[in-house]
């Protein structure tokens, strides 16, 4: 069985206990309450066993070390203060997490994010105009590369602000979506931990991304 990394409590006991004798472990715990020592160190041997955990490290992680698609909230909070006193009201705003950047910032205009296409449609979640709309944030769903292509044509400028986690990732946004807005966007902030990046776009203007 391959070796389970030590956690920082596990270390600790080890480290109390390094060096000492079973008879000497053994009456330094029989001169206190066993139970409690007992189920510590049971608990300490059984979990690292268990398959809960064996699979809970091999979620994959993003670079900053958190889980798989999992955001810190002060990244879309950066991301909302860096945005705050520069979009206007004739900006156009799209997120692949609209919920959270309304949270933050208190609006978003559209949807990038197919994942979520999946609820609207199975509940019918559609605005007034019959369009569909993100079940969580009520913000529009993009629907294919056309529609994309017409808004950006149609709003004379704007703002796309995502996670990168789902914003590389083909399930959430195909990859001809991705290209195509990094070929009409420019790049003009990410959050310290990387996770998380904010593009422009201007009409007729044609900018390539920082990457």
């Amino acid at each position: 069985m391959a070796a389970v990394p030590k956690s920082g409590l596990a270390r600790l006991v080890v480290g109390k206990f390094r060096g000492m004798r079973p008879g000497k472990i053994i009456g330094k715990l029989a001169g206190r309450n066993l139970v409690q020592p007992a189920v510590l160190l049971l608990c300490l041997v059984w979990f690292p066993l268990t398959p809960g955990f064996r699979l809970g490290q091999k979620i994959p992680r993003l670079p900053d070390g958190s889980f798989n698609g999992a955001i810190y909230h002060n990244e879309w909070k950066a991301a909302a203060e860096f945005l705050r006193d520069k979009i206007t009201d004739a900006d156009t705003l799209i997120s692949t997490l609209p919920l959270s950047v309304q949270y933050y910032l208190g609006r978003a205009d559209y949807n990038l994010n197919w994942s979520n296409s999946h609820l609207a449609r199975a509940n019918h979640f559609v605005a007034r105009d019959g369009h569909f709309i993100d079940f969580y944030s009520g913000a529009d769903l993009i629907e294919g590369l056309t529609e994309l292509q017409e808004i950006l044509r149609e709003r004379p400028q704007g703002w796309l602000l995502v996670d990168n986690y789902r914003f590389t990732n083909p399930v959430y946004v195909p990859k001809e979506i991705q290209t195509y807005l990094l070929e009409k966007t420019l790049r003009v902030f990410e959050t310290q931990n990387k996770t998380i990046t904010i593009y422009r776009w201007e009409t007729n203007v044609l900018t390539t991304a920082t990457n």
